[in-house]
């Protein structure tokens, strides 16, 4: 399901200014499943792969204020998430390919795609 900007935005702004658990499930059911293939590709393991997407979703409750004021959420989203998978591995001392950005940018379009 492809999602635009204004949308991802006006989604948000009810998520933050009104609070809108409808809001907020739509939300969850839009990008969690593009988070997920994203934290898949650089962590291999579904299950580490939700542990890394429940520590986004805290982070961006977190800082729902801040990143209301974010031109692109979505873009500001899927740069979390991948920097959140970053974090995991080095923190579990796994290999990351620095050669890695072609892939990145492959899945990245597959995700948005869906």
């Amino acid at each position: 399901m492809h999602i635009d900007k204004n949308t991802t935005a006006s989604l948000f702004r009810k998520i933050v200014e009104e609070e809108s658990r409808s809001a907020y499930n739509e939300f969850f059911n839009i990008y969690y499943p593009k988070f997920i293939k994203i934290a898949i590709f650089y962590v291999k393991q579904h299950h580490f792969a939700e542990d890394v997407i429940s520590e986004v979703l805290i982070k961006i409750f977190k800082n729902r204020q801040k990143i209301m004021n974010v031109d692109n959420i979505e873009g500001y989203l899927f740069i979390t998430v991948k920097n959140e998978c970053l974090r995991y591995l080095e923190k579990n001392k796994k290999f990351i390919d620095m050669n890695i950005r072609p892939k990145v940018q492959e899945v990245f379009y597959q995700a948005m795609k869906n």
